[in-house]
Order: C-alpha cells, then sequence, then structure tokens
C-alpha cells in the first residue's frame, strides 16, 4: 500500500511575523503556524507555559506507593529496571526516567523489546531474563497495565513490580505493587489525557 504524505503549507505572513517579533527560527516559526499557533501571544503561551496549570502528581492513585517502592529500592542498593515500549512515547519515556533516575544515584537500567522478535509490551521470556540479571524492581513505562499473566509471573519470580501506563484499563487490574494510570476506573486524577512520558 503506497501512502502519500500532505505537507501543510504554512502562511507565510504569519511565519515571518513570528520570526521577525520573536527572534525565532524559521523552522520553528512554520511548525508552530502548521499548527494553528500563528501570533506572538499564542507562541508565547506554546513555547513558555505556564506550570502553574499542571495538576499535583500525586493526586494520581498510586503515586505515592509507586515513589515509596522506589525509593525502598534504593535504599537496600537493589537494582532497577525500566521496561519501555518501542513507540516515541515509550522510548521518550524510558529515556526521561532513566537519565533522572541515574542522576539522583538509582542503580538503573532499561529494557526496550524488540517490536519485530519481541512484539508489544510485556514478555515472560524478557521478565525472566531481566530477573536473572539481578535486578529487583521492574518499572514500566508506556505498557503493563493490561499485562496480567506477565507482571502475575514477574511478582512469582521475585520482582516488585511499579507500572506506569496511559493505555485503557481492563476490568482486572494486574497485581503490581503500584500501577500510576489517570484511566484507571478508581483515580481521580482531574486530566486523563497524559501521554506516558
Amino acid at each position: 500500500m503506497r501512502k502519500e504524505w500532505l505537507l501543510l503549507k504554512p502562511d507565510d505572513e504569519a511565519v515571518n511575523r513570528l520570526v521577525e517579533f520573536m527572534g525565532i527560527d524559521r523552522f520553528l516559526a512554520r511548525l508552530l503556524v502548521t499548527r494553528g499557533i500563528d501570533n506572538e501571544v499564542e507562541a508565547m503561551k506554546f513555547l513558555n507555559p505556564d506550570k502553574t496549570i499542571l495538576h499535583d502528581s500525586f493526586l494520581l492513585r498510586d503515586m505515592p506507593l509507586a515513589v515509596r517502592t522506589i525509593i525502598e529500592t534504593r535504599e537496600r542498593n537493589e537494582s532497577i529496571v525500566i521496561f519501555g515500549d518501542y513507540d516515541v512515547d515509550g522510548v521518550t519515556s524510558t529515556a526521561l526516567l532513566y537519565l533522572a533516575m541515574k542522576k539522583m544515584g538509582f542503580d538503573v537500567s532499561y529494557y526496550i523489546p524488540l517490536r519485530l522478535e519481541e512484539g508489544y509490551g510485556l514478555s515472560k521470556d524478557a521478565i525472566k531474563d531481566l530477573r536473572d540479571q539481578g535486578h529487583s524492581l521492574l518499572i514500566t513505562v508506556d505498557c503493563g497495565v493490561t499485562s496480567f499473566d506477565e507482571i502475575t509471573y514477574a511478582k512469582e519470580i521475585g520482582f516488585k513490580v511499579v507500572v506506569t501506563d496511559h493505555h485503557e484499563v481492563k476490568d482486572v487490574l494486574p497485581p503490581a505493587d503500584a500501577i500510576v494510570n489517570p484511566k484507571r476506573p478508581d483515580d481521580d486524577y482531574p486530566f486523563k489525557g497524559l501521554a506516558g512520558v
């Protein structure tokens, strides 16, 4: 199947105005205008968002439990592995969490499955390999909320498990130590549209 990409042509006047008045790169100005951000006020709001409108992440159900589980793992000098998905959200989630934890001095590594060989999400083979490498805490990013059998297996072989995900949940949640997902039916977090990262 052949696909055709349709590239939007931004309004050159709006692009020139943003470049001139804001001193931004022409490429960035084109991106903004093609996304409907065509004046200086809207561009400033987009490029410099007001962080006070963000909700407290500790409003997410299980966030305190997830943090406590992670800190306790560090206090026991145990190793953490981040299991990420192979898409953009999963890779950026993995990178952000890995770099932050490394900077804070955690013993942490990561694993991203090979899509064509391993498919989507957690697998028992990968979980066993990661446990055999000596990791004691498995943190999922952008996956895991529907992986009931795999997380049950991870718990059976001695993993602590923290799931961070934003996908739709099934009727029964997996038996993780903590599940952070705004789409949990029992989660009152005010914004359900969070990305995994």
